[in-house]
C-alpha cells in the first residue's frame, strides 16, 4: 500500500510538471500574440476579446502559482516514517495540509472550467489529466474494497490512520458514479466485523463524507455501500452511534429503504438503522418513531434472502426498545 501511496505521488509530481511546461509554453504564446498585436489598437477602446488576451497571462501565471503551492503542499518523499507523519497528523499546522491541498485542486479545477472556451485544447489537456488523477485514486480505493471483502486479517492490515485519511482525501474529489461506490466500498470492507477499524473511521471527516456521497449517491450499489460502511462503523462503537444517529441520517436510510431495489441495499439500511439504535438513548427521538417502524416492516416483507431477514429482524428489534 505505501508503495502505491508512493507511486501515486510521483505519477502526481510528474503531471503537475507536465502542467506547468505546458502553461508556460501557452503563456510565452500568448505574450507573442500580443506583442505582434498592431499599434494603432493601443490607442483604441479595448474589445471585449482584446480584454480578455490581455487577461490570459495573468489568468495563466495565477494558474501556474497556484500548481507549485500544490506541489509543495504534497506529502514528503523517501521514507515511511516522514510519509506517515505528514497524512497521519502531528501539529496543527500539518493537520491542515490535506484540507488545503483539496482546497488548492478544487481551485484550480475551477479555473480550468471557467476558462475552458478560452484556453481551447489546453484547457481540455488540463482537464484530461485532473480527470486521470481521479480514475487512479478510484483505481486504489477499489483496490482495497475487493482485497477486504470477507477478508478480516485485510481488514486489520487496512484499517490505520494512513489508509483512512488518504481515503478522506482522495474521496473528497470523486464524482463520479464508479468513485463514490469504491470508496464507500473500501470503508465498508475495511470495517466488517472489525471494532478497531470502525474506532479509526469513526470520526466526523467520514461522516461527513459517508452523508457527502450518499446524497449524491444515484445507483442502488451506491447506497448499499454507504449504509453498508455507516452500519459497520457503528458496530461496538457507541461514539459513532451517536454520531450517526441524527435526522439527516435518519431520513437518508428512510428515502433509500422506501426505493431499494437490491437486497444488500435493504440489509445494509436495516443493519445500518439497527446498529444506530443499540444502546443509544441519545437516538430515541430521532429513530423511535413509527416511519422508521413502518420502514422496517416493508424492509422485512421485501427480504428475499436469509441474510436479509435476518438482519432486518435484529434491527426490528433494536428499534422496538424506543417504541416503548
Amino acid at each position: 500500500m505505501q508503495q502505491q501511496i508512493q507511486t501515486m505521488q510521483q505519477q502526481q509530481q510528474q503531471q503537475m510538471q507536465t502542467m506547468q511546461q505546458q502553461i508556460q509554453a501557452m503563456q510565452q504564446q500568448q505574450q507573442q500574440q500580443m506583442q505582434a498585436m498592431p499599434q494603432q489598437l493601443q490607442g483604441m477602446q479595448p474589445t471585449q476579446e482584446q480584454q480578455q488576451m490581455q487577461a490570459m497571462p495573468q489568468q495563466l501565471q495565477g494558474m501556474q502559482q497556484q500548481q507549485q503551492i500544490a506541489m509543495q503542499q504534497l506529502p514528503r518523499q523517501g521514507g515511511g516514517k516522514r510519509r506517515a507523519e505528514s497524512l497521519e497528523g502531528g501539529s496543527a499546522k500539518r493537520q491542515c495540509g490535506s484540507r488545503e491541498r483539496i482546497g488548492i485542486k478544487q481551485a484550480i479545477l475551477n479555473s480550468i472550467e471557467s476558462s475552458i472556451n478560452q484556453w481551447g485544447d489546453l484547457g481540455k489537456t488540463l482537464q484530461k489529466e485532473l480527470k486521470q488523477r481521479e480514475n487512479n485514486y478510484v483505481k486504489i480505493a477499489e483496490t482495497i474494497r475487493n482485497i477486504c471483502a470477507n477478508n478480516p486479517d485485510a481488514g486489520k492490515m487496512f484499517g490505520t490512520k494512513v489508509v483512512r485519511d488518504a481515503l478522506i482525501e482522495w474521496g473528497n474529489s470523486v464524482k463520479t458514479v464508479q468513485g463514490r461506490t469504491s470508496f464507500a466500498g473500501a470503508i465498508c470492507n475495511i470495517c466488517a466485523n472489525n471494532p478497531a477499524a470502525g474506532k479509526m473511521f469513526g470520526t466526523k471527516k467520514v461522516g461527513d463524507l459517508l452523508i457527502k456521497w450518499g446524497n449524491s449517491a444515484t445507483t442502488a450499489q451506491e447506497r448499499a455501500n454507504v449504509a453498508g460502511a455507516i452500519s459497520n462503523i457503528c458496530f461496538k462503537n457507541p461514539d459513532a452511534r451517536k454520531m450517526f444517529g441524527t435526522t439527516k441520517v435518519k431520513d437518508l436510510l428512510i428515502k433509500w429503504g422506501n426505493s431499494a431495489t437490491i437486497a444488500q441495499e435493504r440489509e445494509n439500511v436495516a443493519g445500518a438503522i439497527g446498529h444506530i439504535c443499540v444502546d443509544n438513548s441519545d437516538a430515541r427521538k430521532v429513530f423511535g418513531t413509527k416511519e422508521v417502524k413502518d420502514l422496517l416492516n416493508k424492509l422485512e416483507n421485501s427480504a428475499t434472502t436469509v441474510q436479509e431477514k435476518a438482519t432486518v429482524a435484529w434491527a426490528m428489534q433494536q428499534q422496538q426498545q424506543f417504541m416503548k
